[in-house]
């Protein structure tokens, strides 16, 4: 890559910025369009709408109480610290409060989201690359991409969350970009900004911060290079004080301080229930599979589409960025790989915390959009270097083609899961609303629908609104003690989730969702069981 032509053509570029309300407008209406196209595949497809995941009815049932009675909590009238993204949820109240129907609403949200998954894919984009069409390209292969299309339908938190991250990496890496390439209207620093958008980050989901945590170290970074720096040259490239870094420290505080105090007091952690249980519910896997499979295993998943044609030249942009060339700073060269040490610290938290892949691995899909950034900009330059015309074709006509392709079994496979979702968690929790008396208590793991839906009290036997579980969350004969102590007459699961609870005779099956798609899958399905004690007891 001949670095002095790009630094040229980039900061040229840099200065020729597109019109802000058409980059807002054209993404807008794109993910507008795959979201809906997605719900009404869906419900076209089902006859009735819904959500691929039972944790999207964890975030509706705290949306609603929180609407209609003020609390924030899962079951009404107890104050619970069960949401791992507190501002998703206080979004979606809005639904409740708002005229029309509520799924509407959660799948506008989601395009919403999904809007700044291509706005600020662009702005990465830009950075990196310095051309208008390559952040275009970027912004709308994000925009078609299966998995964030799937996400933005979801009910879940990944698109505003990863459009979030990707604005606050965007808008971090145009001021410092544009300060070390020392251009006439240089923006200033502006650390409280960056606070602000790392604390949101975080109150979306909590490993947010570790994007804050990366901003203050590249901070920090240019603060002591900078005073290294000034020994060598007359100026400094980009002036960062202790200063800034408090401010930026203050700014995210003062967003996240407020519910880390609240769960503190809740539950005696800063951290929200389900972001223990979760890990301590899948901890098997950390003693049973080595780290590099694991390692694999995640980092894999979000590869998985289109973006795969992409990999080359990824491999290209992560070998020629950091290197640059002998008249590119150290500093600069840092801030290229800003957004990658980002995705690869969330690929390994999760390898090394949580490592699962399923529901099309929704847990990394946030690091999808860096992947596109780095292989779209790396593939035009590879592309430029090898200079071959019909290698270019090829691939201009491929993706493109590969990238529909994807987005049209994505809508299959979207509809697919929130069929399942319908007929064994909402059809289930229906079901026990109609025939188990108001006030009997159910043990169920999948709480989501069934806190919807059922209007039961609950107990959550994966921990999530019920952290006392959590430290007997596999130990099922310890699980089967503390249900008996507490008198629980029902337990509603999979009938395959566990070994020996819910497989004795104590325990009588009274219903049982009956799902063609479920058993076509050879997967079993979910039972609702009534608890009968043997004789003598």
């Amino acid at each position: 890559m001949n670095t002095a032509r790009n630094t040229q053509h980039a900061t040229r570029n840099t200065q020729d910025t597109l019109p802000k309300w058409t980059l807002f407008a054209g993404i807008a209406l794109l993910a507008l369009a795959s979201v809906i196209a997605y719900s009404a595949v869906m419900r076209l497809a089902l006859g009735r709408w819904g959500f691929p995941l039972d944790d999207a009815w964890i975030h509706q049932t705290y949306a609603r109480n929180l609407a209609q009675l003020g609390q924030w909590a899962f079951v009404p009238g107890v104050p619970s610290a069960g949401s791992t993204a507190p501002l998703w949820t206080i979004l979606l109240s809005l639904a409740y409060i708002l005229p029309g129907s509520f799924y509407v609403w959660t799948y506008l949200f989601g395009a919403f989201g999904l809007m700044l998954v291509g706005v600020g894919a662009w702005q990465v984009s830009f950075a990196l690359f310095g051309r208008r069409r390559l952040a275009w390209g970027t912004a709308l292969f994000c925009t078609f991409e299966w998995h964030l299309v799937w996400a933005g339908a979801s009910g879940m938190e990944i698109t505003l969350f990863s459009g979030v991250a990707l604005i606050l990496m965007g808008r971090y890496l145009g001021c410092i970009q544009a300060q070390l390439r020392q251009q006439e209207q240089t923006p200033s620093l502006r650390p409280l900004q960056w606070g602000l958008l790392a604390g949101l980050l975080t109150l979306i989901r909590p490993e947010g911060m570790m994007l804050g945590a990366l901003v203050g170290g590249h901070m920090a970074l240019l603060l002591f290079g900078g005073r290294f720096a000034h020994r060598r040259r007359s100026t400094v490239p980009v002036d960062v004080s202790v200063s800034d870094l408090l401010v930026l420290a203050a700014g995210f505080l003062l967003v996240t301080g407020p519910y880390a105090f609240y769960n503190w007091g809740l539950g005696g952690t800063i951290f929200p229930n389900t972001f223990y249980a979760k890990q301590f519910e899948y901890s098997i896997l950390l003693s049973t599979v080595p780290l590099w499979r694991r390692l694999l295993s995640v980092a894999a998943v979000p590869w998985v589409g289109a973006q795969a044609l992409l990999l080359p030249g990824f491999l290209y942009a992560v070998y020629v960025l950091p290197a640059g060339g002998k008249n590119v700073q150290v500093e600069r060269r840092s801030s290229n790989l800003l957004p990658l040490a980002w995705a690869g610290l969330t690929i390994l938290a999760y390898a090394v915390r949580l490592p699962v892949t399923y529901q099309h691995g929704r847990y990394v899909m946030p690091v999808i959009p860096v992947l596109i950034v780095y292989g779209v900009g790396g593939t035009a330059y590879l592309l430029d270097r090898v200079g071959i015309p019909t290698l270019r074709k090829v691939v201009m006509i491929s993706t493109p083609i590969l990238l529909i392709v994807f987005w049209g079994l994505g809508a299959q496979t979207y509809a697919q899961d929130v069929s399942i979702i319908n007929c064994e968690m909402v059809t289930t929790a229906q079901w026990v609303e109609q025939n188990i008396p108001p006030q009997s208590m159910i043990a169920a793991h999948d709480i989501g629908a069934m806190g919807y839906f059922a209007n039961r009290p609950l107990i959550d036997l994966a921990g999530l609104v019920t952290p006392e579980i959590i430290p007997i969350l596999r130990d099922e004969p310890a699980l089967q003690r503390w249900l008996e102590q507490r008198h629980v007459p029902y337990l509603v699961t999979f009938a395959d989730w566990y070994t020996t609870l819910g497989h004795t005779a104590v325990w009588q099956p009274v219903y049982r969702a009956s799902c063609p798609q479920v058993e076509a899958l050879g997967k079993a399905d979910m039972v609702v069981y009534h608890y009968v004690p043997a004789a003598g007891q």
